[in-house]
């Protein structure tokens, strides 16, 4: 079971957000913890989001899955719940987007309006 915290905290110099994992047992005893900055000031909401990623990927590099994740950002459990699998062939946009950037130097937004 993966338990975490996501905290957001504006600094004095630079921006800054902090995010707080605690990775316990099925019995509940910590197993692992970390602590980590992230060179970016988010949003409460986006801050959540940030430090469910970063929890799963320290769920996989540390070899601890499958795994439950627990947040208390309902907002953002909600959001993250509602994320759908569709094949590959349905999500070729995307693909080609994700390969498309591997050859630029900045990001690329587009949107309609």
């Amino acid at each position: 079971m993966l338990r975490f915290e996501g905290f957001t905290k504006r600094l004095w110099l630079a921006n800054s957000t902090g995010v707080g994992l605690v990775i316990r047992d099925h019995c509940g005893t910590v197993v692992a913890s970390s602590s980590q900055q992230v060179e970016a000031y988010f949003s409460p909401q986006i801050a959540e989001a940030v430090a469910i990623l970063r929890c799963m990927i320290f769920a996989v590099d540390s070899g601890l899955v499958p795994a439950v994740i627990e947040s208390d950002a309902l907002g953002v459990v909600n959001f993250v719940n509602k994320v759908s699998y569709v094949p590959t062939k349905a999500n070729f946009v995307a693909y080609a987007l994700a390969k498309l950037i591997l050859n630029l130097t900045e990001d690329l937004f587009w949107m309609e309006t």
